[in-house]
């Protein structure tokens, strides 16, 4: 898999309200409301990591080298 398998992956939303990239449904009990915040790509190869701060169907991860 490359890391825009990895990036595609964790910006699906197949079985919404419960996917991987999830956001907020205001149908919920706002103690039950949950959305992802962060999201983390580890290239160990590379020695690097990715952020992507909020939903990542919503925001392009930044890489910051581990070395």
């Amino acid at each position: 898999m490359t890391e825009d398998d990895f990036i595609a992956l964790f910006r699906d939303h197949g079985g919404f309200p419960m996917s991987i990239c999830r956001h907020v449904d205001e149908r919920d009990e706002p103690v039950e409301r949950a959305e992802t915040v962060y999201s983390v790509l580890l290239d160990l190869d590379r020695r690097r990591f990715g952020i992507a701060a909020g939903p990542p169907c919503q925001h392009e991860y930044a890489f910051t080298s581990l070395e």
